[in-house]
């Protein structure tokens, strides 16, 4: 799974997404959150099943909140 840290990062995966057409997962988790945690590795594993299929994460308290925002993900601080 590659990381996604910023906007550029961001674009560049929808951009080569949409001009190779592969679909891309994106998982938008936050270091605190254990049901993200427990995620994480099935989608590694899941990613290893699909080479077509490009995944990502970005961890919304690592990027600046316009990615978050981009994204339109809201946080909660539910677990």
């Amino acid at each position: 799974m590659g990381e996604i840290d910023s906007m550029e990062k961001l674009d560049a995966a929808l951009a080569s997404s949409a001009e190779h057409n592969q679909p891309i997962i994106i998982d938008w988790m936050a270091s605190w959150c254990r049901k993200c945690i427990y995620l994480k590795p099935k989608l590694e594993k899941i990613a290893g099943e699909f080479p077509g299929v490009r995944f990502y994460f970005v961890d919304v308290n690592k990027v600046p909140q316009a990615v978050v925002k981009r994204g339109n993900i809201s946080v909660s601080q539910q677990t």
